[in-house]
């Protein structure tokens, strides 16, 4: 489970219905905002659980500098688009 600031995101996630999400979610329709954010959502909590549950890389080198940026950046990125789902005025 990732955690935002003490709180679960899982209440957040729970508004982006996946099935649902996937039937709007159409190639060659324009989607509504709240959509893309819930796909974009679910897409980084998925990367970013993947990380944390492990990924081999040498003890120096380019490659671990790169997967920590990618770490610390996919969890900047689900607090930004939780966030931005709770806006009220969103679309």
């Amino acid at each position: 489970m990732i955690y935002m600031e003490g709180r679960s995101l899982d209440g957040i996630v729970a508004t982006c219905d996946l099935p649902t999400l996937r039937a709007t979610l159409r190639p060659g329709h324009k989607h509504s905002l709240h959509a893309v954010l819930c796909d974009a959502l679910t897409s980084s909590r998925g990367l970013l659980q993947r990380l944390e549950s492990g990924v081999r890389v040498g003890r120096e080198g380019e490659a671990r500098a790169a997967v920590r940026e990618l770490y610390v950046q996919m969890r900047r990125t689900v607090q930004v688009l939780s966030r931005c789902l709770e806006l009220p005025d969103l679309e």
